[in-house]
């Protein structure tokens, strides 16, 4: 997270305030340490690096940010949120006209909380937070900033326990918090799945507290959704894997309309199975019941598979509609892991209503997660 010291603090910081001064030490060493970016005017660096109120040690870090500090404009006109540190007043979020928001917090509280630490990501698994990450390094390559870095402390979710993982972050209002959650909707229209349900409940709960937190709710029915086509043949080409499945994609995303773009609710995993077509013989009173809520699953998916020309009733196989790999989401990730950042800008050509679910979520990642690299003091 970007924290800006604004040159009110100094004013509370010449005071000798036991809080002030532990909330300057905090961002100080947490910045050494690369848990976050610290930025300020040079006249407010000058002053810090020269208070014998702070030690020696917060005062070099000081000292050397100033040496940075012109670097700091481009960084503050591309990010879409950062943290204002305040001398006085309360703990408020604002929208300004050109879309930034700025928390802005007291520097009293700073020595109170652990803000000043890395953000918290909570997602589903692993593999989600390290795609979410390069998304945001994706962000960074496209925006021209250089020399910074996306970390977070990972917290893994899962099921209704995402939600009560963000509910105990929430209330104890110590770290601050992005929370990104899958859909899980299987086509267009459908109501979201019970896990960000559940997500979405606790988030409206708290509303009024928005300030150390966010929840992303993605509209897509999974992560896996966000993967380029480009990077979905680049994967299949060094896997080997069959290519029915980035072909049915291919024939969704030419056959989308601006109101319904059916590839963001196809199942990349495991494609459409024939079970949700046809009862089984040994299906029993459940599976019927749940095979019944399918209806309209049934109705929205038929039309695009027998456009692309699948007889349903004639298919022998139990898959209907191949998906791509039960791993691609871990492929692709590997794939990526390869490249620089600018690389990974060159090569990541993004439809476009996934260009536009990268820009959002990249600029959010990058805010939330956003850390400088190692001083040198």
């Amino acid at each position: 997270m970007i924290y800006y010291v604004d040159k009110s603090c100094i004013d509370v910081l010449r005071t000798k305030d036991e809080d002030c001064i532990a909330g300057l030490e905090a961002l100080a060493l947490s910045r050494r340490l690369c848990e976050n970016l610290l930025i300020a005017e040079r006249e407010t660096l000058d002053a810090l690096a020269k208070s014998e109120s702070l030690s020696d040690t917060s005062r070099a870090t000081y000292r050397k940010l100033s040496n940075k500090s012109s670097e700091f404009r481009l960084i503050l006109k591309s990010v879409v949120q950062y943290c204002m540190i305040i001398g006085e007043g309360v703990t408020r979020k604002s929208k300004f006209d050109d879309g930034q928001t700025v928390i802005f917090i007291p520097v009293r509280e700073m020595g109170k909380k652990d803000l000043h630490k890395l953000s918290i990501m909570l997602a589903e698994n692993t593999d989600d937070i390290e795609f979410y990450k390069i998304i945001g390094r994706h962000y960074i390559a496209k925006s021209g900033i250089g020399r910074i870095n996306i970390v977070f402390e990972d917290r893994l979710g899962g099921g209704s326990t995402t939600a009560d993982i963000l509910e105990s972050i929430i209330t104890k209002e110590k770290n601050m918090c992005l929370c990104i959650a899958d859909s899980d909707k299987k086509y267009n229209g459908a109501s979201v799945g019970e896990t960000l349900g559940k997500i979405i409940k606790i988030s409206d709960k708290y509303k009024d507290k928005r300030f150390f937190w966010d929840v992303i709710p993605l509209e897509v029915h999974e992560i896996e959704n966000l993967i380029p086509v480009s990077i979905l043949e680049k994967v299949q080409k060094q896997k080997e894997f069959n290519k029915d499945g980035i072909d049915f994609i291919k024939f969704l995303i030419d056959n989308g309309t601006s109101n319904d773009l059916p590839y963001l609710y196809f199942d990349f995993k495991n494609g459409i199975p024939m079970k949700k077509f046809f009862l089984q013989e040994s299906d029993d009173e459940r599976e019927k019941k749940k095979f019944n809520r399918l209806e309209t699953y049934r109705q929205y998916w038929r039309k695009y598979i027998e456009k692309y020309g699948i007889t349903i009733e004639q298919t022998k196989s139990n898959v209907l509609v191949n998906g791509v790999c039960e791993k691609i989401l871990k492929h692709a990730i590997e794939y990526f892991s390869d490249l620089t950042n600018q690389e990974l800008l060159n090569q990541c050509k993004t439809e476009k209503p996934v260009e536009e679910y990268w820009n959002d979520i990249g600029s959010k990642v990058m805010a939330w997660g956003c850390v400088g690299e190692r001083l040198t003091v």
